[in-house]
């Protein structure tokens, strides 16, 4: 699920794979897995790629759709 919205971010701001794995600072192969959800990014580096794409790691409470 996670690596969906990834790659959704990715594709969203124009980016091929190499390209956002270089400016983060990471292989390429580790991008795919991300986004195939076969490894996991810590909180950190999701921060990392949403910012980069000019998006928001954005929390929602279920019970009361509040933003957190």
């Amino acid at each position: 699920m996670l690596g969906k919205r990834i790659k959704k971010m990715r594709t969203a701001a124009g980016f091929s794979q190499d390209t956002l794995a270089k400016n983060l600072g990471i292989a390429q192969n580790t991008l795919s897995g991300y986004e195939t959800d076969s490894s996991m990014p810590n909180y950190d580096m999701v921060e990392k790629i949403a910012a980069f794409c000019e998006f928001e790691v954005i929390f929602i409470d279920k019970n009361s759709a509040e933003s957190i």
